[in-house]
């Protein structure tokens, strides 16, 4: 009687512990299902940031493991006649695609369908660029190893042109595999975030302490993806730096024999210039004599010499070891080239101090004045001076002094 009277009193106050004992109830409802939504949620999150992890670590490092590819790649062509070290960075090389091998395999057994089911198919066509890379670089490692002395520009040469585009392709699409792997990542923390919004209003603290930890991921993917830039800009420079030691005689540090080409090939047919190509006379024999590091010192003092007194008046190449050319800057007629040569022959044929020791060989010239005409062709041109050098040759072993050819004059 007492509880029913008490009952009456709080209902008629506004309060009805019915309706109450409803609402606790729905409350406690509701609560279970937001925390059932929540933990479902939260496991869904942590399974897909599980997942998003471990294929961002797979994915950066088989980055690092192609750019640690490269480096021993650079590494090899840059020393490539240090076969102790050709055989360390093959190596290298090797344990560097077995880590990569492994980590593709763990990387094709994620689940990235709630990321971004697009990853997997783009990851496997990062992954057959590599694998393109690798079977060129193997290729290009075993023909090395098979010889026994190597040439340097020659080295270069190839590495550019055949090793060089399958490298920047592998290393652009891991590149971009990693970005977007990145943003699929943040993209589907995104979306999460937006869920634990739509699920429960008041766990928006948590909602925002998630989307912070989202932030800080892509900053860091952000700090990932400058590092990889860095290495890019790095193996950019790597790249400059062989196309120069492809280009460049090692000794003199002037443009070689393919430099000479690139930088005459479409110039040859359409302007008229002066060409000179001079040689030691039997410059093996100062090999021979005075050992190779010697000689080296020879040329680098002429080298030095040339850039000296002659930088601002022609093209300086060294086109052989024993063999320097000229591309005056300015057009000359026949009397002014003879001049040309006659001084420079001189110059070239005097004594030149190297250690104490004074070093001299005579000279053997040819000169070309090469007018516009469009069958012209560097290699037709260059197999002219290289039959007027035999000529000049021939004449020094008459005369046993220096030697000077006018090509123009030659039947």
């Amino acid at each position: 009687m007492a509880s029913k009277v008490k009952k009456e009193k709080q209902t008629k106050a506004g309060f009805d512990p019915g309706q109450y004992r409803v609402m606790m109830i729905m409350f406690i409802i509701l609560s279970l299902v937001n925390v059932a939504c929540v933990l479902l949620a939260f496991w869904r999150t942590g399974f897909g940031l599980y997942h998003a992890e471990s294929a961002m670590a797979h994915v950066a490092d088989i980055t690092q493991n192609v750019h640690s590819v490269n480096e021993s790649a650079q590494n090899i062509v840059i020393h490539c006649d240090d076969h102790a070290l050709l055989e360390s960075e093959t190596t290298n090389i090797q344990r560097y695609f077995e880590a990569i091998s492994a980590q593709t395999e763990e990387y094709r057994q994620i689940d990235l369908n709630k990321i971004d089911p697009e990853l997997q198919y783009e990851f496997n066509h990062a992954i057959l660029e590599t694998l393109s890379y690798q079977r060129a670089l193997n290729d290009f490692t075993d023909e090395l190893r098979s010889k026994e002395t190597l040439d340097g520009a020659m080295t270069a040469q190839i590495y550019t042109n055949l090793i060089e585009p399958m490298k920047t392709n592998a290393e652009n699409s891991m590149n971009t595999i990693f970005i977007r792997q990145s943003e699929a990542t943040y993209n589907f923390f995104v979306r999460s975030a937006q869920q634990f919004l739509f699920v429960l209003l008041f766990l928006f603290i948590t909602m925002t302490v998630g989307i912070i930890g989202i932030r800080r991921m892509r900053k860091t993917a952000k700090e990932v993806n400058e590092q990889a830039e860095l290495e890019h800009e790095r193996a950019q420079r790597f790249r400059a730096k062989s196309e120069d030691i492809a280009y460049s005689h090692i000794v003199t540090g002037f443009k070689n024999y393919y430099g000479l080409e690139k930088d005459l090939t479409d110039y040859v047919a359409k302007k008229e210039f002066t060409i000179m190509l001079c040689r030691f006379n039997k410059f093996s024999e100062m090999n021979e004599i005075y050992g190779r590091s010697r000689a080296d010192e020879f040329l680098a003092s002429v080298g030095e010499m040339l850039s000296i007194e002659y930088a601002g008046k022609a093209g300086l190449y060294s086109t052989a070891n024993d063999e320097f050319c000229f591309v005056l800057h300015k057009r000359t007629n026949p009397i002014q080239a003879k001049e040309f040569a006659e001084k420079i022959t001189e110059r070239l044929s005097k004594e030149f101090n190297v250690d104490g020791i004074m070093l001299q060989r005579q000279v053997l010239c040819c000169y070309y004045i090469c007018y516009p005409d469009s069958q012209n062709h560097f290699a037709q041109m260059f197999c002219t001076l290289d039959r007027a050098m035999s000529v000049a040759k021939a004449q020094n072993a008459q005369t046993g002094q220096n030697a000077i050819v006018n090509v123009n004059s030659l039947a």
